[in-house]
């Protein structure tokens, strides 16, 4: 009898680590008493850094908004009394940063997989910044898009981030570390 239970729990385990499931029940990982008060602090320096990057990511998206449709009918191109032209033009700018971004994010995900994401973010940092100079020296709709292109393409750095803030904590802190 204690042999069948043996073959049962050994099968039960494989199967869990097989699939992903935890190995241990699930209410034994959520309440341990040991473990009850007891809460690893932050790693302050990492998540400060951790921070700036993705506080660097919001303007990436969101800085061109006010401006769009100023810097869209300064463009030779496009006729600057027609308003839907316009609005059209700027939706296309606007979004194309967001769609590369979305294109990318998987590759970027596992190139931090392979080479670190130190790396990865220094690299998504940098493309940022010389892509952002290069969007403000913009004359013609198609090198504003190119470039609002080539900019998300570059950062990956919105789930790199939150991939190494899962590295750094720990089940105690995990919760308070996604949350900033």
């Amino acid at each position: 009898d204690s042999s069948r239970n043996l073959f049962r729990r050994s099968t039960a385990d494989s199967i869990r680590r097989s699939t992903g499931l935890p190995t241990q029940p699930i209410l034994t990982m959520a309440y341990d008493e040991d473990d009850e008060h007891k809460e690893t602090p932050l790693p302050r320096k990492k998540v400060v850094v951790l921070m700036l990057f993705q506080l660097s990511e919001a303007p990436s998206i969101n800085m061109l908004f006010p401006i769009v449709p100023f810097l869209v009918r300064g463009f030779d191109d496009i006729d600057e009394s027609d308003s839907s032209e316009v609005s059209y033009y700027a939706s296309i700018i606007a979004s194309t940063f967001n769609f590369a971004q979305f294109l990318s994010s998987f590759w970027w995900g596992a190139y931090s997989d392979r080479f670190g994401r130190r790396p990865v973010m220094l690299f998504g940092m940098a493309g940022s910044v010389i892509c952002l100079v290069a969007f403000g020296m913009v004359r013609s709709l198609v090198a504003a898009v190119a470039i609002r292109a080539m900019h998300g393409l570059l950062n990956g750095n919105a789930g790199v981030t939150k991939t190494y803030m899962r590295e750094i904590t720990d089940s105690s802190n995990q919760t308070r570390g996604m949350a900033l």
